[in-house]
């Protein structure tokens, strides 16, 4: 919460002009980039901290062993011309590193570039564009994506553009971030078609534009989101240097919920296998309840299983492990299609979690 600069003035692996004494990268040469990317499956540990940013109209990856000292690598997309933001990824799902950028300022769609060694990469796949859904005149600016458990989640920046700009290329308007995910690294869906992190009030930072470019999760399961937040509109006032870092929380698994329309909800999964005991539901029913039941596949409870077996529960928790008065445990069931049905009082049901 608390953060003290380091004083980074005298290192000498990019000189020129900077706006403070901890800021890496000088501004001199364009080096315009996006998050730093730590890359887990890197050997060389020389390596290990990756930077991604265009100049000139080319590309380039910098690479560092403590993220403060760098070297610098073209990257050779010499048909593709790239804009900052460049933000990288590991697909575990493919084994490959993933570039996500949009391909060019006059066309602002995201694409994704696959390579294994930063030397070869897979031509640029369109992989989100703007749909009837959204505002109108929105393009879309960057996509920082970060896995979640086994979902990918794109950080999708909406630019809500100058209806009486015409240009190639719009320079002006606000920005905010959307949500997207996808199960496989590269065929990416649509969460939301409003802002997941919205902007701040008009002059407070992040009222003109929120330019949200890194998650983490907190040892307690929370979710950190960092962003750049600006009090004017993108290119607006550029000499106003009122840029500042903006933090945002959420609950684990925290992205959507289930809640009712009114008091009482039901909800049913599919036919699930128990192989143990685990089931753990991240609930919040302050001043309402939860109750879990276990059914055959045709909906009928399995016996000691109901809904008025099950002890209610109220509160908020994130593993809320449901106990019935039978003793009975769900790896009882092991080899026998269960449905698994939540009962939700004035709450929500953000998660559903087990041995199964």
């Amino acid at each position: 919460m608390h953060w003290v600069k380091k004083d980074v003035s005298d290192q000498a692996s990019f000189p020129g002009k900077r706006y403070a004494v901890n800021q890496v990268f000088g501004l001199g040469e364009h080096y315009d980039g996006a998050p730093v990317f730590y890359d887990l499956h890197e050997r060389d540990p020389e390596r290990r901290w990756k930077y991604f940013f265009a100049s000139h109209r080319k590309q380039f990856l910098a690479v560092s062993h403590n993220a403060i000292h760098w070297k610098v690598e073209a990257i050779p997309l010499d048909e593709v011309t790239l804009d900052s933001p460049i933000t990288c990824f590991y697909n575990d799902v493919k084994g490959t590193y993933v570039l996500s950028r949009r391909v060019h300022n006059g066309d602002r769609r995201i694409a994704l570039f696959e390579t294994m060694d930063f030397r070869t990469f897979t031509q640029p796949e369109i992989v989100i564009h703007p749909e009837p859904h959204d505002p109108p005149l929105v393009q879309f600016y960057g996509m920082p994506v970060y896995k979640y458990e086994h979902l990918f989640m794109g950080l999708l920046w909406m630019f809500h553009t100058n209806p009486g700009e015409i240009e190639y290329h719009k320079d002006f308007g606000p920005i905010d971030c959307s949500l997207a995910y996808s199960m496989d690294g590269r065929h990416f869906f649509r969460a939301l078609h409003e802002p997941f992190i919205p902007r701040n009030e008009r002059g407070e930072h992040g009222g003109g534009s929120i330019y949200t470019s890194t998650m983490l999760q907190a040892p307690d399961g929370h979710l950190r989101f960092y962003s750049g937040g600006s009090k004017a509109e993108h290119f607006q006032d550029q000499n106003l240097d009122d840029a500042a870092l903006l933090l945002h929380e959420l609950r684990k698994d925290g992205f959507f919920y289930l809640e009712s329309h009114a008091m009482i909800g039901r909800v049913m999964t599919r036919c699930v296998d128990f192989s143990g005991n685990g089931l753990n539901l991240n609930v919040r029913a302050p001043y309402g309840r939860i109750r879990v039941q276990l059914s055959e596949a045709q909906g009928k409870p399995h016996d000691g299983f109901a809904f008025d077996d099950c002890v209610p529960f109220c509160g908020d928790a994130t593993a809320y492990s449901p106990v019935w008065k039978s003793g009975r445990l769900p790896s009882e069931l092991h080899g026998i299609r269960t449905d698994i049905e939540v009962e939700v009082t004035s709450g929500e049901l953000y998660a559903i979690r087990g041995d199964f």
